[in-house]
């Protein structure tokens, strides 16, 4: 029944694979069973190398580009972060000249050329200040 399951090289690969992962060795003794497999397959000792050579450079790579990954993941939060801390600075600027303007409408002075500055103080708020800060 085992045998009918085996369709491809791939199941063939993931079976070792599952095995050497189960038996607990040393590296050496992996390296050793390595070359054996290797030989049994007809693979000769340079394309092994050259293989395993392969395999280590693509894994560095990988490891490299994760990190990469991560550190851009990390920097667009950190000025989604800045953005947000200058937006909401900004929008405590303009409440607090919407309350004094809103203040100075309850008395008897007419402030509405202060109300035609709030609109302004909202978008440059909104805008942000411009300035970025360059690492």
């Amino acid at each position: 029944m085992a045998e009918d399951q085996l369709r491809t090289d791939e199941d063939v690969e993931a079976i070792l694979r599952l095995a050497v992962q189960q038996s607990s060795t040393s590296s050496e003794d992996l390296r050793s069973r390595l070359r054996l497999s290797a030989a049994e397959l007809g693979i000769s000792e340079e394309q092994l190398i050259r293989a395993e050579e392969e395999y280590f450079q693509e894994k560095e790579e990988a490891r490299l580009r994760e990190e990469r990954e991560a550190r851009a993941k990390e920097e667009r939060a950190q000025d989604r972060r800045e953005r947000l801390w200058r937006i909401s600075g900004g929008f405590g600027a303009a409440i607090a000249v919407f309350a004094f303007v809103y203040i100075l409408n309850t008395g008897s002075f007419n402030g509405g050329f202060f109300l035609f500055l709030l609109p302004l103080m909202v978008i440059k708020s909104m805008r942000g200040s411009g300035r970025r800060s360059r690492s």
